[in-house]
């Protein structure tokens, strides 16, 4: 079965927006995101759940820093969206 068919909506959305616009990816855009989409998920725990999922699917590639830890769009991903 493909992953993408058992997704919440909001899943699909997130990865959607992460092929398309890039960047830095933290729980706090992602709420910010959800929230301009009109997406009820209000709490970060939902937030960094999503972002995991997309991670565990290889759409984003998780970086760590000291104190930080945001996901950018995974090299395989960005090179299925061109």
């Amino acid at each position: 079965m493909n992953d993408t068919a058992v997704l919440p909506v909001r899943l699909h959305l997130l990865r959607a927006l992460v092929a398309r616009q890039g960047g830095e990816w933290t729980p706090a855009r992602v709420g910010r995101t959800y929230l301009a989409a009109g997406v009820d998920a209000p709490k970060g725990t939902t937030h960094k759940a999503d972002l995991k999922r997309l991670h565990a699917m290889g759409v984003l590639d998780r970086r760590d820093q000291p104190g930080r830890t945001h996901y950018v769009p995974s090299r395989t991903a960005r090179g299925n969206n061109r």
